[in-house]
């Protein structure tokens, strides 16, 4: 055996360098490496390996004789040791140069390969002055290494560290990006569910996937108990667990601890849940400071720890499942007001529309002809009552409408209807009110046309534009709707000549309670406009301020898809 410490060949090192810098895959350099270092040391075989824990992991093998079957798999410390070279090496962490391995003291799959072998050579792999690795080169004829190889087979095996420690941070590195991918495709899963028990629930399911575990929990934490919100088995939902330390000690550092379950102290009532398994990992979910939660995996009895790739794999995703359970909270807690909003609206319209029709139904009776006997000005309080009445009427149904849209709760049909039995029946209804101030109402055009649409609301859209024409007529009213059908859209024009719109108010009527500058005494509550918009974008249409002027009225424009 020798141990000499001589320059190592230049030329051989710099052809070897410039080879390599030919590729960016580690794996690709090992093998390289070896197949040069076979050529420099005229070896048979090369083989690389690596240190991890107490064991040693084959990375990379190269040359002839016999089958390879142990490339990737780790051994003991134990096995290696039987091995007086590769003892030596662990010991002075220099080149070993001997006859062969003890093939009787070698494990199965390598004795095959070992009985070829004639001379060895083992030469330490270092790293910052630590052993992280081994090569050892065989040759199956009777020809010795020599001293004279050790240089070269040192500087070998210094490149044989360098390439070790590249693949190391080339596997971390795709590692990391498989898991930030994965974390990244889970979340966008979770972040597309607008049900909030369904979103909790497919946290959990990638929670799972995320850390190799076996069933999982998500509590939300209120005070110094856990309140369990998504399950896959490990704990009840609904059921209340008292926060162990453990967990607190998760929630401290910000980050999965893993836990031996059998060293957790629980109630009584909840040993029975965690009984089956064997390890825990405990993650909290954190955003802008907030703890929303508190992720709880576990593994069954004979299965592995958490490894480190798990609990890195977790890590990840729990920092966007803390961003989409936020985000799924507040979107549930919008949408419960919404819904809160529309109960509410519903209720207090139906409430209203007793007393409005009590109100109405008698101002009705009171002006007719059985009670004449009312004085002028009787008659026209009661007028006033009534017009009050209608008026509160449509502003609860407008208030309704408004309350469904922003839950999006409006629901929309789809009647086929010919637009000028719609529009007659609109101007019917508007028509005693333009004769009031003397002024009239004209239909024009093809109103024969059909829509696909809403009836109601394609109703509802043109009583609020006749009511509006009449309604900020400066003198006696004269509107005009002309229908008018092409390239599949049907569109009615409802023109009145009123004093216009201002240019700057041009959208800006369209907005939720909001009334042009022009309204002088018009009675309204500022959503007509946004509402019959609204209406009109929801069946496929549009509602547009087709043209206005200074004292040359308003022309406003209504599509509707053709059916």
């Amino acid at each position: 055996m020798a141990d000499i410490d001589v320059p190592a060949p230049t030329d051989d090192l710099l052809a070897l360098t410039l080879e390599l810098a030919g590729s960016l895959d580690a794996r690709t350099v090992m093998r390289r490496i070896l197949e040069r270092s076979l050529t420099v040391a005229a070896a048979d075989r090369a083989t690389l390996s690596s240190f991890v824990g107490d064991g040693l992991v084959i990375e990379a093998s190269v040359g002839i004789g016999g089958e390879v079957t142990w490339v990737g798999r780790a051994y003991k410390s134990e096995a290696l040791l039987r091995q007086p070279l590769v003892h030596e090496l662990l010991e002075t962490r220099r080149a070993v140069l001997g006859g062969p391995m003890t093939t009787a003291q070698a494990l199965p799959e390598f004795r095959e390969a070992l009985d070829m072998v004639r001379h060895t050579a083992t030469v330490p792999v270092l790293e910052a002055g630590e052993l992280v690795g081994m090569l050892v080169l065989s040759r199956y004829a009777d020809h010795a290494f020599a001293a004279s190889d050790v240089p070269s087979l040192t500087a070998f095996g210094a490149l044989a560290g360098l390439a070790l420690r590249n693949a190391k941070l080339y596997e971390e590195a795709r590692a990391a990006a498989r898991r930030l991918q994965a974390a990244a495709e889970a979340a966008a899963d979770v972040a597309a569910l607008q049900d909030l028990p369904a979103l909790l629930q497919r946290i959990i399911q990638h929670a799972c996937e995320a850390a190799g575990a076996d069933s999982a929990a998500l509590m939300r934490v209120e005070d110094a108990v856990g309140v369990v919100e998504a399950t896959s088995g490990i704990a009840p939902l609904g059921s209340r667990w008292p926060l162990s330390d453990e967990i607190r000690a998760a929630i401290s550092a910000g980050r999965p601890i893993e836990v031996a379950t059998a060293q957790t102290q629980l109630a009584d009532d909840l040993q029975p849940y965690a009984s089956p398994y064997s390890h825990a990992l405990v993650a909290p979910l954190r955003f802008s400071g907030d703890l929303l939660g508190v992720l709880v995996m576990g593994r069954h009895h004979g299965r592995e720890l958490f490894s480190p790739d798990d609990i890195a794999g977790l890590r990840q995703f729990a920092t966007l499942a803390a961003l989409v359970l936020h985000n799924g909270r507040l979107v549930h807690r919008l949408r419960e007001a919404e819904r809160m909003k529309r109960d509410f609206m519903n209720i207090a319209v139906h409430e209203l529309r007793g007393p409005l029709t009590v109100i109405e139904g008698y101002t009705e009776l009171l002006l007719s002809d059985e009670a004449a006997h009312l004085d002028e000005e009787a008659g026209k309080q009661l007028v006033t009552i009534g017009r009050q009445a209608a008026h509160a009427r449509s502003l609860a149904e407008d208030l309704l409408i408004l309350a469904r849209i922003e839950s999006h709760d409006l629901g929309v049909a789809r009647d086929v209807m010919v637009i000028g039995e719609v529009a007659v029946a609109a101007i019917e209804r508007a028509l005693p009110r333009a004769r009031l101030r003397s002024g009239s109402i004209e239909m024009r055009g093809a109103d024969a046309a059909q829509v696909v649409g809403d009836s109601a609301l394609v109703s509802r859209v043109l009583d609020n534009l006749l009511t509006n024409a009449i309604a900020y007529s400066v003198r006696r009213p004269i509107v005009t709707m002309t229908i008018a059908a092409d390239d599949g859209t049907v569109h009615v024009r409802v023109q009145d000549n009123g004093p216009g719109v201002a240019e700057d108010e041009r959208e800006r009527i369209f907005a939720r309670f909001v009334r042009g500058a022009r309204h002088g005494a018009v009675q309204g509550s500022g959503l007509g406009l946004y509402l019959s918009r609204e209406c009109a974008q929801r069946m496929g249409g549009d509602l547009v301020l087709e043209k206005t002027g200074a004292q040359a009225g308003s022309r406003f424009l209504l599509t509707l898809p053709a059916a």
